[in-house]
């Protein structure tokens, strides 16, 4: 049988080899910042958008629009909530600076 320190120490080992790998894949990648896939995304966004509307508007409301049209505007408010706090954070940032 194996006792519990020697899977403590194979765990252990597993997972550092898991770290450093993900460490080392992390590092080779090409640096993307937030903002520039936000500006690539964002036409994408618009017109996925439109489409739904326009299904939303054509089938007057009915399933699947009406309701995948809710879970979005959902979806936005609590995204334009995060972007607020985030905000506030940053201006309670620099006046404590």
């Amino acid at each position: 049988m194996v006792s519990g320190l020697t899977q403590l120490a194979e765990a252990n080992e597993q997972f550092n080899e898991l770290f450093l790998n993900r460490t080392e894949a992390n590092s080779s990648a090409d640096p993307v910042s937030m903002r520039d896939l936000r500006v690539r995304i964002q036409p994408l966004y618009y017109r996925l958008r439109d489409l739904i509307a326009s299904y939303h508007v054509i089938n007057n409301g009915e399933e699947p629009y009406g309701s995948t049209v809710k879970q979005l505007n959902t979806l936005i408010d609590k995204y334009n909530q995060i972007l607020a706090s985030r905000k506030g954070k940053r201006k309670e940032e620099d006046v404590a600076i």
